[in-house]
């Protein structure tokens, strides 16, 4: 039955289904006790993926229709202005925000600030 539900996952969420997938493999690659954080992290469908690391989320969290849905947050902000100091972050997940961001160059410019390596951010 997996198989099943894998393979219709693959073909009718094929974006979404080929970005977990990948985002499960990376997961796989962070060093234990990473600090990672999920920028509008939502529901935190990440979390247990990192659980080997210090996982941290953040969202907006504004939207009435969220309330009880969304993961608990460390970060209740704007994703452009997360309380975060330069080069703590060993790993950023940013899962779908960038494309609806209004100031895409300076959500970038902080995560890169945040990160030590432009290569650590998924």
């Amino acid at each position: 039955m997996k198989m099943k539900t894998d393979l219709r996952k693959a073909i009718y969420s094929f974006n979404g289904y080929n970005r977990d997938v990948w985002v499960a493999r990376m997961a796989q690659t962070v060093p234990s006790g990473s600090d990672v954080l999920d920028a509008d992290a939502g529901t935190g469908i990440y979390r247990r993926l990192f659980s080997h690391c210090n996982y941290k989320s953040q969202d907006f969290y504004q939207d009435s229709g969220t309330k009880g849905r969304y993961t608990e947050m460390d970060y209740v902000c704007d994703i452009t202005d997360i309380p975060v100091p330069d080069e703590s972050l060993d790993v950023i997940i940013c899962r779908k925000y960038l494309s609806m961001c209004r100031n895409q160059l300076k959500l970038l410019k902080n995560f890169l600030e945040f990160c030590e390596r432009m290569e650590d951010c998924i």
